[in-house]
């Protein structure tokens, strides 16, 4: 819908939040691409990440920031360079999951 708009705000608001639900779900390459997809989408709107979406960001990725730090930049190209086309794909791909799984990650 946001994609249909051109509402890119909201793209990159979607895609940050839908980081912190794959992070839950261990499903980082996914993170990873979404916040590329973020990244690209907030600097074309020249506007930054807010502090509390990136004190998040970085709690949330702690737990593996060894894998998060060496394998980011790469799976983030690809959010970047297909930014609306990651943040479906992602979306469709952890709403596929199983309502419990979701929960149980939550």
């Amino acid at each position: 819908m946001y994609e249909a708009h051109n509402d890119k705000w909201s793209m990159a608001l979607l895609a940050e939040d839908v980081v912190l639900l794959a992070l839950a779900l261990d499903r980082w390459e996914i993170a990873a691409k979404l916040v590329g997809a973020a990244d690209a989408l907030r600097e074309h709107l020249d506007a930054p990440r807010p502090p509390a979406v990136a004190t998040a960001l970085d709690a949330a990725t702690h737990t593996r920031r060894e894998w998060w730090l060496t394998n980011c930049a790469t799976a983030g190209q690809e959010g970047r360079d297909r930014r609306e086309v990651v943040i479906g794909e992602a979306i469709q791909e952890l709403a596929a999951l199983p309502l419990s799984v979701v929960c149980d990650a939550m």
